[in-house]
């Protein structure tokens, strides 16, 4: 296979696409699925965008790429949390094997490549990125711009209070942009690897996810799915396609609070009043990346721009005890939480929380999806928990509560609770929840939040484990749907592979030989195995060393 391409489509799933292909709204994916193979596509623990692309990229779990967490990762041993970028990934990306082997890349979008790194060829971070990204080379950008339009890593409307329809058409002015770059470079660059992922196939489903509106969110499948028939149609028909996601979607029957359960347990405790102290957990330290974040919407982040009078009337209410989560308890009793969705964000953003009284708090969940935290004594900066024994039944107690716990209506909450090393692996796992777990993936999935009751109805969507994976080519077999579901790890040493490039021994993911056809090249070549050198490990454990403070 000469050269390959992946299209990337966040937050997609069959579950969702395929009702649209069997109608014939989609019929550039339809194609993609009619001449080769598909399958649902497994992700990682948390299924969110952060460690789930940089799986992708890698083949790597997120014990080894280090970035554990879901948008945040935890700074300095403390409570304080900062944005996750690329600087956090400790690995190779496809595109830097083939820039050892002197074969170029273009790659747009992907989420957590910024800043870029130096590669042969171009890179143009996506999601996670500040407005005005680090790009490679620095100056790529300049030259679309001249010759086409502006271009942007962000919509408009990001974290504007807009109309449905006008955040729709902002979607879509994005993404045809993609697309518009991703033909400008491809056309004008030499390459044997290229990459472009399409993010608001995920957004559209958290702002515009209500019953009365699944035609804007077919309107923007049907603008992507004419994007990706432009994008084959100029590459031309030589090129092995691979169509990924990095999670499914899915409708919520329920919100879960684990933090609420766990302070019904007894395990954690909140102060009595709110306080202005920087050890919360809903901290931000951002990094200072040229321009900064303003146009990234991220749950939890502060919306700028916003009056004086009122940060003083929020200060005031959460000197006096009043809370986003007390709110929310009062409006649950009454039932009222049907008001919330006419509370203005900005009053949501701005509302004070709970803070956690850390000297009586043994677990703790740092953020809604990702898993529970131990207060570890000499590992937290106020831990309680004993190391050794009590730290270990302390753990295996919530596991096997978890195990247990069910929805109101007796549906089991997860499918699977496990210690983080069952499942982590890598010099990078010590930053990992203490204890993982994977919602129970039913046809209604449980939506995780940080605060308000342990159980509540919803009916937003959130995220599943199972995405979506496709594949065509003239090396592609044209199998139909795949019996076995593959892995996020599985897409990197299958590209190295089918590029005729070694794949790496230490990565997770295993080369799909099942998708291409029998009388293949790729099919007919042993896969070959490159070991890690000596050097790459030295480094490696430098940088663990660094990070751990004893160096």
């Amino acid at each position: 296979m000469k050269r390959v391409v992946i299209i990337g489509l966040d937050g997609a799933c069959w579950g969702i696409v395929m009702p649209w292909i069997e109608q014939g709204e989609l019929p550039n994916l339809g194609e993609i699925l009619a001449e080769g193979v598909y399958s649902e596509l497994r992700s990682v623990i948390p299924p969110t965008t952060p460690p789930a692309w940089t799986s992708l990229i890698t083949g790597k779990n997120p014990g080894k790429h280090g970035i554990t967490f879901e948008f945040f990762k935890q700074k300095d041993g403390g409570f304080e949390r900062e944005i996750v970028s690329a600087l956090d990934n400790k690995e190779k990306c496809i595109w830097d094997y083939l820039s050892e082997h002197d074969m170029s890349s273009i790659v747009i979008n992907v989420p957590v490549t910024h800043p870029a790194r130096k590669m042969k060829g171009i890179l143009i971070p996506g999601y996670m990125a500040p407005a005005n990204p680090v790009c490679f080379p620095r100056d790529i950008l300049d030259e679309f711009q001249q010759e086409n339009r502006a271009y942007k890593v962000y919509a408009d409307s990001e974290v504007a209070d807009v109309t449905p329809e006008k955040r729709l058409q902002d979607y879509i002015d994005l993404t045809r942009l993609r697309k518009e770059a991703t033909l400008y470079y491809a056309r004008k660059y030499e390459w044997d690897f290229l990459m472009v992922e399409f993010q608001k196939t995920d957004a559209i489903f958290h702002t515009l996810g209500d019953s009365n509106q699944e035609n804007l969110r077919l309107r923007l499948y049907q603008c992507v799915d004419e994007c990706i028939g432009e994008i084959l149609e100029a590459l031309g028909k030589n090129a092995g396609v691979l169509l990924v996601s990095d999670h499914g979607m899915g409708k919520c029957k329920w919100q879960c609070c684990l933090n609420s359960w766990l302070k019904e347990e007894g395990l954690l405790t909140y102060r009595s009043r709110a306080t202005t102290r920087e050890d919360t957990l809903l901290t931000v330290r951002k990094r200072t990346m040229d321009e900064g974040y303003d146009h990234m919407p991220v749950e939890d982040e502060p919306v700028k721009g916003t009056s004086s009078r009122l940060d003083a009337l929020m200060r005031y209410l959460g000197k006096t005890g009043v809370t986003l989560e007390r709110a929310d308890e009062i409006l649950s009793r009454l039932h009222l939480t049907f008001l919330e969705k006419k509370v203005p964000k900005i009053i949501g953003h701005k509302m004070p929380r709970r803070q956690i009284d850390w000297a009586k708090t043994k677990a703790y969940c740092p953020s809604p999806l990702i898993g529970v935290r131990i207060n570890l004594k000499g590992r937290e900066p106020e831990g309680i928990v004993e190391p050794g024994q009590e730290y270990h039944d302390l753990r295996r107690l919530i596991i096997e509560k978890f195990q247990r716990l069910r929805t109101p209506d007796g549906e089991l909450v997860f499918e699977e609770v496990l210690p983080r090393e069952e499942y982590y692996h890598g010099g990078e796992s010590s930053d990992a929840p203490d204890i993982l777990f994977v919602p129970n993936d039913s046809d209604r999935c449980i939506e995780f939040k940080g605060f308000g009751r342990v159980f509540r109805p919803s009916s937003e969507y959130w995220h599943k484990m199972d995405g979506l994976f496709a594949a065509s080519g003239p090396d592609i077999a044209r199998a139909g749907h795949l019996p076995s579901k593959l892995s996020i790890l599985d897409v990197a040493p299958t590209v190295l592979h089918a590029i005729g490039l070694p794949v790496p021994r230490d990565m997770d993911g295993r080369v799909l030989t099942e998708i291409f056809n029998e009388s293949s090249e790729p099919a007919m070549r042993p896969i070959v195995y490159q070991e890690r050198d000596e050097t790459e490990k030295v480094k490696s454990k430098i940088r663990r060393l660094k990070r751990s403070g004893e160096v």
